[in-house]
């Protein structure tokens, strides 16, 4: 009888035992102490999980007594495992330590901000991106919101806006990107150092008041503070990189100091435009730290870049048509070069006081200095004829028939210099969970410029009777002038944080104001977020986001077509609303996945009216316009397979723009309150990133990013505003294979012994894997039309055809 009681015994413990839940409550932060919001928590022996909420705490009910293991897991950081005991009344603390990889040439480490419109790029755990760029633009080309239809150009329109319209700060200095830049073919290297970045922040919109006077988005970057000796070289066919850092194990110095190189003619020599590419890109920056006493630290950050680009083209062909009608080719001839030089430089000598742990004081002066010369000449002579294209075709591309000759001459001598000198102030307060944070800052700007640009046109149509040589002095650019301009701007701003009984909420309202001239032109920008968590779904973020935001004309606001600079323009106005909802999910198999959505609304008063041509902005330098932007972003990410992200992005918008008065020339003034697209009006975008790995090959990894961008609108030379087409749409893939031959997890057995070989990896790229002839611009070409006058037709430029790159990283 013993025996079955005692059984009974034991399995009456047994159900109690399973039957008894504990709470196990907790926070997981970052090695500052930051809150690491939605990470997941897991208990794989039990078969519980929970998700942390946007203020970094969690609450996981786990059954019985005794010891369990957690797995915390979150986009950017090292997998935590750790045991607890379970039934002891304490708050756990659990420290995520930053998981820090190449991702495409950029060093990122994950992280979150308080601010829902303001995201960290949690991308630590992506691979390399197999783009013809590379660098930090080419990740913010695959966001939602973010537009690019050129594969050679670091720039990139955000919801609707300009290229104008994108703050973008390295360390709190402003960058600045040439203002004289025509095409992709000049641009060169980015003013962000990838192999220099720790993290960054970006928002398409909603910004906080701590953020200067932009009408679209912001890009903060933030530079590596190095902790040991290291070095890395990377070598490819188009860029070519050197880095070194090192901290000192007595004095409290560290340095991190890096060098690129670029040659991009393998790349241009594939455009339909041949001839001499030698373009030759190089830049160096550095940063030194300084760490006198445990809460004073002095930093000196500069940089130098040379951007020089050469071309002597010699012929252009192109084939033009539709199925209904004759196919057309363009044959041109060309003499002459051009010769652009691109040179510019910071510094920033800044210091950070720890007055205490809730009180900080920064103070920074930085200086900027630029210097644009575009110099060509030359001259092109064409012939446009019918050709024989179709199914039934003996001679496919033959000369059937001559439409016309013709040739032109352009000219250019554009010199641009410019110095920017600024000093920025600004004290940050913590009290408890609340932040309080104000900063100043005054800057004088010189700019001078000298500008003699004209185009001599000899149409196809010259030789009908007469028809003389065509110079229009509306193309004609003319102008030399300097000017000073002086702006000042405060801003104050809080977060606050809010435990309710349905859930937690986060504040950060602020005020931003700002004047151009001492006492004048003062404008007031309020700004603010509102996010709430729901207690019942701790993984879910509801937020609303706004304000009102002002943007100083620069330079190329101010100038207009004919040269002239105007410099008492007032500054556009936009207001901002976003309302966004972002969750992250724990799939069956415990694969993280992030969903976000935003749905915003941009109003714009002041609208200074400009047109693009390729990467050329042509503004009219007067504030005769208005625009309205409605808009809906979608963005899915998520590990498919351990340890790399794959991610979606969708967009759609609408950006149209009326002008509200006559243009001061009067001749492109077209209807007045009449709405036309904007220039960046693109319907519909989406990229694709994925990645993957070989089972059994983890060392293969493989990356493939894809683009579809609807077409965007474009008007020809000299339009009236509000005559407009469509662009054909922007489609490339990009494809590339990467072996890891040594890194910390993985080593080929003739390199284990190497100990001074850190990491070694080895990637094969294939660009444009599809081929597909992409629109960069058009050409345009007056020919007889039916009815005896002339008419336009568009030629279209392309961008690059299908090509390779391989490159190959090592790190010390």
């Amino acid at each position: 009888m013993r025996t079955p009681i005692l059984t009974l015994v034991l399995l009456l413990s047994c159900l109690v035992t399973t039957g008894q839940q504990v709470l196990v409550r907790g926070r997981i932060v970052a090695p500052d102490g930051a809150p690491i919001p939605f990470a997941t928590i897991a208990g794989p022996s039990s078969g519980h999980g929970t998700q942390a909420d946007s203020a970094g705490t969690f609450r996981l009910m786990a059954e019985g007594r005794g010891t369990i293991t957690l797995q915390i897991n979150s986009i950017g950081y090292h997998r935590l495992d750790t045991t607890i005991t379970l039934g002891e009344p304490q708050l756990l603390v659990l420290t995520l330590h930053p998981d820090t990889v190449d991702i495409a040439s950029v060093q990122i480490q994950g992280n979150a901000t308080a601010i829902p419109t303001l995201q960290r790029i949690a991308a630590a755990k992506i691979g390399t991106l197999p783009v013809s760029t590379g660098g930090v633009e080419a990740l913010l080309k695959m966001l939602p919101g973010v537009s690019a239809r050129n594969e050679l150009s670091y720039q990139y329109s955000v919801r609707g806006g300009s290229f104008d319209e994108n703050l973008v700060y390295i360390d709190g200095l402003e960058i600045y990107r040439p203002s004289l830049i025509r095409s992709g073919n000049q641009e060169g290297l980015s003013a962000i150092n990838p192999d220099m970045v720790e993290s960054l922040d970006f928002s398409a919109g909603g910004f906080p008041a701590n953020y200067g006077d932009r009408l679209s988005s912001v890009l903060s970057i933030r530079y590596r503070h190095p902790t040991a000796f290291r070095a890395k070289l990377t070598a490819g066919l188009h860029e070519s990189r050197a880095t070194v850092e090192g901290a000192h194990t007595t004095v409290p110095i560290q340095a991190i100091a890096s060098v690129r190189y670029k040659d991009t003619r393998l790349l241009l020599q594939s455009t339909d435009t041949k001839g001499d590419y030698r373009p030759s890109y190089l830049d160096a920056q550095a940063k030194l730290y300084w760490q006198p006493t445990s809460r004073l630290e002095f930093s000196l950050m500069g940089g130098i870049a040379r951007n020089a680009y050469a071309f002597t083209p010699t012929e252009k062909q192109t084939v033009l048509g539709a199925l209904t009608s004759n196919f057309m080719a363009l044959n041109v001839y060309y003499e002459g070069q051009e010769r652009d030089t691109y040179l510019n430089g910071f510094c920033q000598l800044a210091g950070d006081l720890m007055v205490s742990d809730r009180l900080k004081f920064s103070l920074q002066a930085d200086y900027s200095y630029l210097h644009e010369r575009e110099t060509y000449d030359i001259l092109a002579e064409y012939w446009l004829s019918e050709v024989e294209s179709g199914k039934g075709s003996t001679n496919p591309n033959d000369s059937t028939a001559n439409v016309g000759i013709g040739g032109s001459l352009a000219h250019a001598r554009n010199y641009l210099r410019g110095r920017i000198i600024g000093l920025t102030a600004k004290a940050e307060y913590k009290l408890g969970a609340h932040t309080l944070e104000v900063g100043i800052r005054t800057q004088q700007r010189t700019l001078a410029h000298s500008l003699q640009e004209w185009e001599l046109l000899d149409s196809a149509g010259y030789t009908l009777p007469n028809h003389e040589l065509a110079f229009s002095d509306r193309g004609t650019i003319r102008g030399r002038a300097s000017l000073q301009m002086h702006h000042s701007a405060a801003y104050c701003m809080g977060t606050l944080r809010y435990a309710l009984g349905l859930g937690s909420l986060t504040i950060t309202p602020g005020v931003r104001i700002s004047m151009r001239e001492a006492g004048r032109q003062l404008r007031v920008s309020p700004r603010g977020t509102v996010t709430f968590t729901p207690r019942s779904i701790p993984n879910l973020n509801l937020y609303l986001a706004g304000g009102l935001y002002y943007q100083y004309p620069l330079y190329r606001e101010l100038r207009d077509r004919r040269g002239t600079l105007h410099p008492n323009l007032r500054p556009q106005r936009a207001v901002h609303a976003v309302v966004g909802y972002r969750q992250s999910l724990l799939l069956a198999s415990s694969i993280p996945l992030q969903l976000q959505a935003e749905v915003y609304a941009k109003w714009i008063q002041h609208l200074i009216p400009y047109t693009i041509n390729n990467l050329q902005l042509q503004y009219e330098a007067e504030p005769a316009g208005q625009g309205s932007i409605y808009g809906l972003d979608l963005r899915a990410n998520a590990e498919l397979a351990p340890g790399v992200e794959s991610w979606l992005s969708l967009s759609v918008l609408r950006a149209q723009m009326e002008l509200t008065r006559p243009l001061r020339n009067g001749g492109r003034t077209g209807r007045l309150h009449s709405p036309f697209p904007m220039p960046s009006d693109q319907l519909f975008s989406g990229a694709l990133f994925l990645q993957d790995y070989i089972p059994g090959l983890e060392f293969l990894r493989v990356h493939l990013t894809g683009h579809l961008s609807l077409g965007i609108p474009f008007s020809p030379p000299n339009a009236n505003y509000g005559e407009w087409a469509r662009m054909p749409s922007y489609r490339r893939v990009d494809i590339g294979f990467t072996t890891v031959l040594k890194d910390n997890t993985y080593s080929l057995r003739w390199l284990k012994n190497i100990g001074w070989l850190r990491e070694f990896t080895a990637t094969v790229e294939v660009l444009n894997l599809l081929d597909i002839a992409n629109t960069a611009s058009y050409l345009w070409v007056q020919i007889p039309s039916a009815q005896g006058g002339r008419m336009r037709l568009a030629v279209p430029n392309y961008l690059t055809a299908r090509g390779g790159n391989i490159r190959v990283s090592l790190g010390f």
